[in-house]
Parts: structure tokens; C-alpha cells; sequence
């Protein structure tokens, strides 16, 4: 005789980024054994993984590619299927952001916190442009592409830091254009797109990098009096490992 089978419920959600309605269930124990187990040895290429683990398995739409969406777009799925799995209130152990408190004293207190998962949306900063014109004289711009899981994963190993930071330019670039000419990014080698980065003046590459700067995030504030030292903290949290450490 086999087992009986259990039904898991199904839910909506807005993807951030194209505002487009996204199917997800709950992640099972299997998932959640997986996530427990990247956080514990604190790899952030683990907790990637088990992150995308997680996504692909609970989907339930068809046509969503989890490699290709947006970081922010992972953080905020990953965020609500936990909510949905096992409770939408996220509890925290913060300390003062400052090593003193404002009396100039030193406070090491672990507050407890509850967070509700309803109450974080992925941010927009002002400002933010996916078009950056790097020459208006000779109308030259690229138009940028937001990382994806894989792009995170590469700006996660333990190279060098200056070289990821150019790796992921690299990889986010979707176009150049000059004048009417556009250029995909698909259609020419890394090497090809690596000597246009390098011709960039350090002004240019300010511009790309503020691209990266001000892009839609995972962020919440929390504000909180300790209760040790009655002092007034306010702290942002921001990406996944801030709301599960």
C-alpha cells in the first residue's frame, strides 16, 4: 500500500523587477535541511546555492528561468517563500551599529528583534539608470543589466577584488551604443569587451559603478532602544544573509 500523499498550498507574488505574477509552495524540509545547512557553514556560494535550490524546486509558473532574474528578484522570492514556510516573523540578535553608544560608552548588548517579512520591499534608489552616456561628444553610452545569481556567485570567490568588480561590469553590460549603432554584448568575446572597459577614462568607470551603487536592493531599517543601555540605534539591513544571521 503506498503513503498517502500531502497537498501543499499555492501562492501568488509580484516579481520587483517586471511586476509580473509569479506561482510559488512553500519550501519542504528537504529545502529547508539544504538552507539550514549552507548557513551554518556560512559560504556565501553555499547559501547562493541553496538559494537557487530552493527557487527552482517551488516555482510553480512556467517560463520563469531563476538563473536569469535579477538579484534583487531572488532575494525578495526567496524571502517570501520563507515567509510562507515556516512564519512571517524573522527573529534577530543586533548590536550597536557604532562600537560606543552615544554616551561614548561601550555597549554589547545583543538585542532580540522581530522583523515581518511583509514589512521589507526591495528599495529604488533616486537617481538610479540602466543608460549610462559615457560620451556625449561622440554619443557613446551601454545600457546595463542588473547581476543574476551567477554574476553573485563570481563576485564571490576570494579573487581579487578590483578583478570581480571588472568581471561583473563585464557581465552586466547588455549594449553599447554609438549614435544609431547598437552593439549587443552576446555578439563579441570577453576579451573584445574587456579592452572597451579598459579604454574608459576613471570618470567613465565612476559612472558604470554607480549603476551597481544605487540598483534596487533588499533593504529594511529597523529602528530599536537597547535594552541594556537605553541608547536609540537605527540599522539597515540589507540582502538575505543580514535578515538570517
Amino acid at each position: 500500500m503506498t503513503l498517502p500523499q500531502l497537498t501543499t498550498p499555492t501562492f501568488d507574488l509580484e516579481l520587483p523587477s517586471t511586476k509580473e505574477k509569479v506561482k510559488f509552495r512553500p519550501f519542504l524540509v528537504k529545502e529547508e535541511k539544504i538552507f539550514l545547512i549552507a548557513m551554518e557553514s556560512r559560504d556565501e556560494n553555499d547559501i547562493l546555492n541553496a538559494v537557487r535550490t530552493t527557487l527552482k524546486n517551488c516555482i510553480m509558473t512556467e517560463g520563469i528561468d531563476v538563473e536569469s532574474l535579477p538579484s534583487f528578484d531572488i532575494e525578495y522570492l526567496f524571502l517570501n517563500i520563507r515567509g510562507k514556510s515556516v512564519g512571517e516573523i524573522i527573529d534577530l540578535q543586533v548590536r550597536h551599529p557604532d562600537e560606543k553608544n552615544s554616551k561614548g560608552e561601550e555597549c554589547k548588548h545583543l538585542e532580540d528583534i522581530k522583523i515581518n517579512i511583509n514589512d521589507i520591499k526591495v528599495t529604488y534608489p533616486e537617481g538610479h539608470e540602466k543608460n549610462i552616456l559615457l560620451s556625449p561628444e561622440k554619443n557613446i553610452g551601454l545600457v546595463m543589466k542588473y547581476p543574476t545569481i551567477a554574476v553573485l556567485e563570481l563576485f564571490k570567490t576570494k579573487d581579487n577584488e578590483v578583478k570581480q568588480l571588472f568581471e561583473m561590469v563585464i557581465s552586466c553590460i547588455d549594449k553599447i551604443w554609438e549614435g544609431d549603432n547598437v552593439y549587443e554584448s552576446t555578439e563579441y568575446t570577453r576579451d573584445e569587451m574587456s579592452s572597451f572597459l579598459e579604454s574608459c577614462t576613471n570618470k567613465q568607470f565612476e559612472q558604470i559603478n554607480e549603476f551597481f551603487v544605487t540598483m534596487p536592493s533588499l533593504k529594511h531599517n529597523i529602528s530599536y532602544i537597547c535594552s541594556s543601555c537605553k541608547d536609540t540605534n537605527s540599522i539597515d539591513l540589507e540582502g538575505l544573509q543580514d535578515f538570517f544571521t
